[in-house]
């Protein structure tokens, strides 16, 4: 399901007139989420008992599907503007890389 929303955002935005920044960029994150193989879960949880971990038990609802490792997500940078507008808003150059810095992070987390 999520495969096919993507496909069909990314059929929505190859097909826009103009060329922009910010769609070539979206285009792709769309095209780097596509690329990467679906993951199939290893397990499924079929009982309702907790694991105990130390003092804390960790319950999973019954059909929660357990992978090996979490979905990995594709990077998303800055667009050109968004860069055009950090190197003009007069900082210095390490105050840029922090801001740069924050906005990728933002955008990533």
């Amino acid at each position: 399901m999520e495969r096919e929303a993507l496909n069909l955002v990314l059929e929505v935005l190859e097909n826009l007139p103009g060329f922009r920044a910010d769609i070539d960029n979206a285009k792709d994150v769309i095209k780097a989420a596509l690329a990467q193989p679906e993951q199939e879960p290893v397990a499924t949880v079929q009982c309702i008992h907790g694991i105990t971990i130390g003092y804390l038990e960790i319950m999973q609802p019954v059909g929660t599907k357990l992978y090996t490792a979490p979905p990995q997500r594709p990077w998303v940078g800055l667009t050109d503007d968004e860069l055009a507008d950090l190197s003009a808003s007069g900082l210095s150059l390490w105050a840029l890389w922090r801001a740069i810095e924050a906005k990728l992070k933002e955008r990533n987390a």
